[in-house]
């Protein structure tokens, strides 16, 4: 929660690598004082579980809900016709059948997510998908961040610093007084 008040984020994208809770999306809705995007399923966690989720987040007042790029379409069709908020899915490809697939199943947006192949596949979706919506992640550094809006990302996603990382550095620099 720190971590959400104090940064200058225009929205928080909610992924996580557990099951999607109630609790935790009402929070960060309740919280953040932003439109948040809600994971609501993936790899692990699909069909009736992900489509409760996806009605909960739209109930609580999610701007949107995202799911991983494991995510079936029968189980996208199911939500879409269930909640009228924006729908992401991360993609780390730029074939077009999977991505077709993906927009006829009812997704919105497409988040490119693919490590170092990021701003080549995001590239070609915009290509392949003239103005379909897309955001990508942004890497750690200012010209990844520059070459992804660039390739036509019209979002960057960032992942803030670990508590670990922040503690560290601001206990280096108070050690050095001793």
């Amino acid at each position: 929660m720190a971590l959400i008040e104090n940064n200058d984020a225009d929205a928080i994208l909610a992924v996580y690598p557990f099951a999607p809770s109630p609790k935790i999306i009402k929070a960060l809705i309740d919280f953040s004082g932003k439109p948040v995007i809600c994971g609501v399923g993936g790899g692990t966690t699909q069909g009736k579980k992900s489509l409760e989720m996806a009605i909960y987040a739209e109930q609580a007042g999610a701007a949107g809900i995202i799911v991983n790029i494991p995510f079936q379409n029968k189980d996208l069709k199911k939500i879409r016709e269930k909640i009228s908020i924006s729908i992401a899915a991360s993609v780390a490809s730029c074939d077009y059948h999977f991505l077709r697939s993906r927009i006829e199943a009812g997704v919105d947006i497409f988040h490119v997510t693919a490590g170092i192949h990021t701003n080549k596949i995001l590239e070609q979706i915009t290509l392949k998908f003239p103005g379909f919506p897309v955001m990508a992640t942004g890497g750690k550094t200012l010209s990844s961040i520059e070459e992804a809006v660039a390739t036509g990302s019209m979002a960057v996603v960032l992942s803030p610093p670990s508590n670990k990382e922040l503690f560290k550095n601001i206990m280096d620099k108070y050690r050095s007084f001793s």
